[in-house]
């Protein structure tokens, strides 16, 4: 007795893929290196291989010399624009006048602080510190002596139990060395 063939159970089975016979491969190997010399041709003849003529190198070093020109105005005029300033502090801090001052603006000193507090944490990574110290949260930049500037601020850090508590701190900082320097309240 001659059953039926068994039904056929699951999705149907994709046509078997066309297979590339020699002449595929062949066109393949001989178009291949031409369309790359071609891409290759097209960037050497495009000029962004060639060698600069002479006129270009010129304008390069000139616009070079010009930007160097720029920086070094912009360093004159802010050493023209501290002078005052550096005067002012060597008296306050009974210095030479020639002596070496190394300003800081508020928001330097503010980094420069957050820094060294951060250091100082129990757990670093929790510390959150104000944007940038305002006149009214910190009392701003104190100059008690005119030599030493102070800048009272706080962190909200999580202490030794995992508990955030907000702490005061005053960080000073000497222009005569460069050296910030900070206390918790």
């Amino acid at each position: 007795m001659n059953y039926p063939p068994p039904p056929q159970w699951g999705p149907p089975q994709p046509p078997a893929r066309p297979r590339i016979g020699c002449g595929g491969l062949l066109f393949t190997a001989i178009a291949l290196p031409f369309v790359c010399l071609l891409g290759f041709c097209g960037y050497v003849f495009s000029g962004v291989g060639a060698p600069k003529t002479a006129a270009e190198k010129d304008a390069e070093a000139q616009l070079q010399a010009e930007n160097a020109a720029n920086r070094e105005d912009a360093a004159v005029q802010l050493a023209k624009r501290q002078e005052p300033w550096k005067a002012k502090t060597r008296t306050a801090c009974g210095l030479k006048p020639d002596a070496p001052i190394y300003p800081a603006s508020t928001r330097e000193l503010a980094k420069m602080c957050v820094d060294l507090v951060k250091d100082g944490l129990k757990v670093p990574g929790s510390g959150k510190f104000p944007e940038l110290p305002s006149e009214s949260e910190t009392g701003g930049l104190v100059t008690p002596d005119g030599c030493r500037y102070s800048l009272d601020s706080y962190v909200d850090a999580q202490n030794a139990f995992g508990v955030v508590v907000r702490t005061r701190y005053r960080c000073s900082y000497d222009p005569t060395t460069g050296v910030p320097s900070y206390k918790m309240l």
